[in-house]
């Protein structure tokens, strides 16, 4: 079931279209977002690949990944949520328009699910079939390692109403998103599809879909119980307080057992005293300790899964999804979530999915498995009052507008770009001595200007110019090396000459006859795996010259050939990659431009 030991999910092959699909659109939702990672989900999507392998870099793979993708996915994330990237790669450019960035409306709310849907629709068919996919997950988009719980369900479009957006608000959660983007354009069809889906699954019955926020109430659908069993990585609420927790227990029978898995830190800020009505559980350190010395430290191994069980003698609720047990994320008994939250609920049998199942994967008699009884300790939990200063300065920084625009340096191909910022508490923040703002591009990090109405950077690449910002701040008595990062998405205002980005990039990547001819080659191949398309990246040669394009010795030729009437979709792709060439002003080499003019009429007799 869920055994950390043996039951894995493999992200990449969610993704992936089940056979004779293709993907049609995917929104995603995340709170934070690391870039590299995107780019690695993009060869998921579109490649049907995992997403294991070293994916860093400008490879040619993500570049065809990207463009095969970025008119089909949109992703919602929290404004300044960004991770700060290793390195800066030019590629994140292409990434721009895929990414929809979400403020929330106050400093102590957050934009908080993490789930998936995906379309997909049948291959080869003139009226293709269309399924659905909904992955429901704890984890955000990034490569963090911590561990985590996911559910996957599969969507049958019916031609009867399952529900409808009234009825059922994650309908309405999805529309409320996709509509505040105009350029994705699939409003209209999951107003008129996503009632009509019907949602399987092979772990439960009465699946309940529960997104959170002040609009939705609490994304958990509760009915009374004798057990419970809560998994949460955060617990505590400013000074202390677990209300989320109380309210929880308040909702149900006295339960005869209740038993909290979490944070070994966060369970010792909030005391023995407050828990002890809990049987609490903590990640066991020596586990940790093992992977973080396996990895080098590059990753940070802990808790990150949120679950509440909760189960009568015959019956288990599961509630799945990204909440943790806090009053931002469920409300009290006063209060509805400041958070947006998605939550999954589904109900099974008490011997098949109950507590006592679940503490038999997840304990060990000896105490050497992942989880062990926690062993409280006294820590200091003096409250930071310069974290909570700099969340509300960071907020009124990220709820302002921002406009980016880049002139050219005369006589150079080199850009002066000017970043604005308009918001009166923004003003006042830069006349307060006590507030240190730094801003930077993020493909120049190290050069970084101090806060004010108008920032400039001079004799920046075309390339370099991005719509990624890094926010460094500190306040008061604090030091420069302790200060917070945040990397944020402002708008693009205005560009010299128009916005010809994408094209310098293909034609920085795809810089030689040889690279275009391999590029298209790859296309061809339906074999090709995601190896064979990194090693086009050491740039192997192509040897066209003295080979009639039309002629029937021609390698090319013979694989349009077998294209044509074996995987015509393969055209498709060439046809999107040609006219984006075009479009970018980059030169196709001559011997492949008059064969592709004779192919380039199977597709335009398909239309």
């Amino acid at each position: 079931m869920i055994a950390p030991n043996k039951d894995r999910f493999d992200y990449g092959k969610q993704l992936n279209a089940p056979p004779g699909y293709e993907l049609a659109s995917a929104v995603a939702t995340t709170y934070t977002l690391d870039l590299q990672a995107l780019l690695a989900v993009s060869v998921a999507l579109g490649f049907q690949d995992t997403l294991e392998g070293d994916l860093s870099g400008e490879k040619l793979l993500l570049l065809e990944s990207i463009m095969h993708m970025k008119d089909k996915l949109r992703v919602f994330y929290q404004q300044g949520k960004i991770t700060l990237p290793k390195e800066y790669n030019y590629l994140f450019t292409l990434l721009e328009p895929c990414l929809h960035p979400i403020v929330p409306d106050q400093a102590y709310a957050s934009f908080h699910p993490k789930v998936w849907l995906l379309r997909y629709k049948a291959i080869d068919e003139k009226k293709p079939k269309i399924c659905y996919r909904l992955i429901v997950l704890t984890r955000n988009l990034t490569f963090d390692k911590s561990w985590d719980l996911a559910a996957s369900l599969e969507g049958e479009l019916t031609n009867e109403l399952q529900s409808n957006r009234s009825q059922s608000e994650w309908i309405d959660f999805f529309l409320s998103l996709v509509e505040g983007d105009a350029d994705f354009g699939v409003g209209e069809v999951f107003e008129k599809e996503l009632p009509l889906i019907k949602w399987k699954s092979n772990f439960g019955k009465n699946l309940k879909l529960l997104p959170g926020s002040e609009k939705y109430k609490k994304p958990l659908s509760l009915r009374t119980a004798d057990k419970v069993m809560v998994v949460s990585p955060f617990l505590k609420d400013a000074g202390g307080y677990v209300k989320a927790l109380d309210w929880l227990n308040d909702t149900l029978n006295e339960p005869s057992e209740k038993f909290l898995f979490s944070r070994a830190e966060e369970l010792n800020a909030i005391g023995k005293k407050k828990l002890e009505h809990w049987k609490c559980f903590s990640i066991n350190p020596e586990v940790v300790d093992g992977l973080d010395k396996i990895n080098e430290g590059t990753q940070s191994y802990n808790l990150h899964a949120k679950l509440i069980v909760t189960e009568n003698e015959i019956n288990t609720d599961w509630h799945l999804g990204s909440a943790n047990i806090t009053s931002a994320a469920l409300g009290s008994a006063e209060k509805k979530p400041r958070n947006t939250e998605f939550m999954l609920r589904f109900t099974g049998k008490t011997e098949i999915i109950g507590i006592d199942v679940l503490l038999d994967e997840f304990l060990d008699e000896e105490d050497e498995g992942l989880f062990i009884p926690h062993k409280f300790e006294s820590i200091d939990t003096e409250v930071d009052s310069k974290h909570d200063d700099i969340r509300k300065k960071m907020f009124e920084l990220l709820a302002a507008e921002w406009l980016l625009s880049a002139y050219k340096v005369k006589g150079s191909d080199l850009f002066e770009v000017e970043l604005k910022v308009l918001s009166k508490e923004v003003e006042e923040m830069i006349l307060d001595e006590n507030i240190h703002v730094k801003v930077s591009l993020i493909s120049n990090i190290g050069k970084r200007e101090t806060l004010n109405p108008i920032m400039k950077w001079q004799d920046v690449k075309l390339i370099d110019i991005s719509a990624f910002i890094s926010l460094q701040i500190y306040i008061d008595d604090m030091i420069e090396s302790d200060a917070e990062t945040y990397i944020m998405q402002v708008v693009i205002e205005h560009i010299e000459d128009g916005d010809t980005r994408q094209e310098n990039i293909l034609k920085e990547m795809l810089n030689s006859d040889d690279k275009i001819l391999n590029y298209i080659t790859m296309l061809l191949n339906p074999d090709a795996t995601k190896n064979d398309w990194l090693s086009q990246d050491i740039g192997i040669s192509y040897n066209s010259s003295e080979i009639d394009p039309l002629s029937s010795s021609n390698p090319m030729f013979e694989q349009l050939m077998l294209t044509v009437s074996r995987h015509k979709e393969a055209l498709y792709r060439i046809e999107r990659l040609v006219s984006s060439l075009e479009e970018n002003n980059v030169v196709i080499p001559e011997t492949f431009s008059k064969l592709w003019s004779v192919f380039r009429k199977e597709i335009e007799n398909d239309e």
